[in-house]
């Protein structure tokens, strides 16, 4: 595995914790000292019937507290498969999880979970579905309540709060959906590629509220996401993935200062990040792939 900085040189990653360049200005990404979650060669295989399949293989890194990381990879890479390990969803054949220093062993209650699906309860409104994720805490219901109004409010669905959700957009459900999520107040967040099935204009809005949230909120954070413009506008540092089996294949260190906007994107700077893990990925790619390795290969003659 190979670290990159923003200069575009490469340093090795063997340990997890080399990968840390400074971001630009001299801050270093996060806002605490330490580790918060850390993986340590884990690996995990699918069995079905009698064929089984090896998704992670080894998967080792690291993110800091107060850290907001993207992973990256092709279709199938595990990338999920590292959220739901993370969450305790799903429990590694090898290697270990911690989180805040506790191994992860089940579903935590400081840990929160965003789907792309938004997984909303028809049944339920607005107010309804941000208090049930609730339910499980062990809150008075004024703290509850006061919670739920809390988050309405933050995400701006207040006036909204008696709708059912095939009343409400995508992007509002998906609000829900965080606020949700939010509302438990985990300090760790993960995100599914939440944004993925929201029209352009939503999802730019999302994206910029999850950076407001955690600029407030001082959260650790780690988003999925097949959108590398996505992983450069929010994160500090961006896992690249190789697949069959999945692992960390690189880690790069995005420069940029918030708050990121379109100005950003249309600099030479931002083109040529975005381009360098393009080549990251299709590099990868191409190892377990003969189609993307046949055309990248240089014709004869």
């Amino acid at each position: 595995m190979t670290a990159v900085g923003h200069t575009g040189h490469s340093r090795n990653a063997a340990d997890p914790r080399a990968d840390r360049g400074s971001a630009a200005g001299g801050e270093s990404p996060g806002d605490g000292t330490r580790d918060y979650v850390e993986l340590r060669g884990v690996g995990k295989t699918f069995t079905h019937g009698r064929q089984s399949r090896q998704i992670l293989d080894d998967v080792t890194f690291s993110v800091r507290e107060g850290e907001f990381c993207a992973i990256v990879g092709a279709s199938g890479c595990g990338k999920s498969s590292i959220l739901r390990v993370i969450d305790g969803l799903l429990e590694p054949d090898t290697g270990s999880v911690r989180v805040d220093g506790q191994d992860i062993t089940g579903p935590n209650s400081q840990i929160g979970l965003v789907f792309q699906q938004f997984n909303l309860l028809p049944w339920k409104t607005v107010q309804e579905n941000i208090m049930f994720g609730l339910e499980s805490l062990k809150l008075s219901k004024a703290v509850k309540r006061e919670r739920c109004q809390h988050w309405m409010s933050v995400v701006g669905l207040e006036e909204w709060s008696g709708h059912y959700p095939h009343q409400l957009s995508g992007g509002m459900q998906q609000r829900v959906s965080l606020a949700r999520t939010m509302a438990r107040e985990p300090s760790l967040v993960l995100m599914d590629e939440p944004f993925g099935a929201l029209d352009a204009l939503t999802r730019r809005f999302l994206q910029q509220e999850v950076v407001r949230l955690w600029q407030e909120g001082k959260r650790t954070g780690i988003l999925v996401t097949h959108d590398i413009e996505e992983g450069l506008l929010l994160a500090d540092r961006i896992f690249v993935m190789s697949a069959n089996p999945g692992r960390i294949a690189a880690v790069v260190d995005v420069p940029f200062k918030h708050p990121r906007d379109e100005a950003l994107q249309a600099t030479a700077e931002f083109a040529q990040m975005k381009e360098h893990i393009w080549h990251l990925l299709t590099a990868e790619i191409s190892k377990s792939s003969p189609y993307v390795r046949m055309r990248n290969e240089p014709s004869g003659g």
